[in-house]
């Protein structure tokens, strides 16, 4: 006789039955925790989303969610005076613009500060300064803003700071030209013109030095 035969259980058919039954009932009874997980599962997700919505309701009623709406229609006020004192310049209304972008500009708004620097630079609502309009040109400028890196570029090319600086004249100038979108055709043509013409002033070692700015460059906020 084998080690297997030897150690073979004898089937018993009525043990064999109740075992059955048993295995029946216990299907029968995971079935049911089953389906009572799911429900379970399905009740805490339809609980869990009612007490957010509900949560949510109480904040905007006990003023929690104010700040990031009041923070939008803040942004939006900013760009609606924005636009108004562009219009304002636009008329000629040179003290209603300053009034309303020089706040702008002092906050840092790129578009505010060219437009201030600019307003200096020709005397418009302000007394006529160089070295302010500089000023704003360069905090506008630094920020990526094309029309006041070009207006630098000039602002150093003319010496308008008191000296003339083609190293910068020539940094700026090439930023600007990167930085005009492709479809401003004449900006970007603009920029490249006065870049190479001031190039052809300057040494080789300066225009090195003036390509390696360019290159280092990078946006303040």
């Amino acid at each position: 006789m084998s080690v297997l035969q030897r150690f073979a259980f004898r089937r018993d058919p009525e043990k064999e039955a109740q075992l059955a039954q048993e295995v029946t009932t216990l299907q029968a009874t995971l079935a049911k925790c089953k389906d009572m997980a799911r429900r379970s599962r399905r009740f805490r997700r339809t609980l869990i989303a009612a007490t957010g919505v509900l949560m949510l309701a109480i904040g905007f009623m006990l003023g929690v969610y104010r700040q990031p709406i009041g923070h939008s229609v803040a942004r939006k006020s900013a760009q609606s005076d924005a636009e108004a004192g562009y219009a304002a310049y636009q008329k000629g209304n040179y003290e209603a613009a300053l009034s309303i972008l020089r706040p702008l500009a002092e906050s840092g708004d790129a578009r505010a500060q060219f437009n201030l620097g600019v307003m200096y630079a020709e005397g418009q609502g302000v007394p006529q300064d160089y070295t302010e309009a500089g000023k704003w040109y360069g905090l506008s400028a630094w920020q990526g803003y094309a029309q006041a890196q070009y207006n630098l570029g000039l602002w150093y090319a003319q010496g308008e700071g008191g000296t003339q600086d083609y190293v910068r004249a020539h940094m700026w100038f090439n930023l600007a030209a990167a930085s005009f979108p492709a479809s401003d055709i004449l900006s970007r043509s603009a920029a490249i013109k006065n870049r190479d013409t001031i190039a052809s002033r300057m040494t080789s070692d300066q225009i090195v030095q003036a390509q390696r700015l360019a290159r280092d460059w990078q946006p303040r906020s």
